[in-house]
């Protein structure tokens, strides 16, 4: 669908690029004041070159822009992926916990409960 799309807005813009750069098959001269420096060539050339110019520009101050928004999503995509492994580390700490208690003699159960109730009277 995206493809369609964009065959749909595409070629009206290129055929439209096409008419202009043969409708201005005229040439030009640019001068950069206050040098001396011209420079000469057809009318349609000078506009897409200007053209490809604001898009170079504009694409790369919005790069620039958005610098911080992805350092910041950096360091939390580095936080979130921690904080998963600490989770992970939590749940096979659990599990081994659970699997040990599952495992341990009632006598030693006896005996940890006996400390537990000295400690607490002490």
């Amino acid at each position: 669908m995206k493809k369609l799309l964009s065959w749909l807005l595409g070629l009206p813009v290129l055929a439209g690029a096409v008419t202009f750069a043969l409708a201005n098959r005229g040439a030009v001269t640019l001068s950069f004041w206050p040098s001396s420096f011209t420079l000469g060539g057809p009318i349609y050339a000078v506009v897409f070159a200007c053209v490809l110019i604001g898009v170079f520009l504009g694409g790369t101050a919005a790069w620039l822009a958005y610098g911080r928004k992805r350092a910041l999503s950096r360091e939390r995509a580095r936080e979130i992926k921690r904080l998963e492994e600490e989770i992970e580390d939590l749940k096979r700490r659990i599990g081994d916990a659970e699997a040990e208690a599952k495992t341990e003699s009632p006598a030693a159960k006896d005996e940890a409960a006996r400390r537990q109730l000295v400690a607490a009277e002490n």
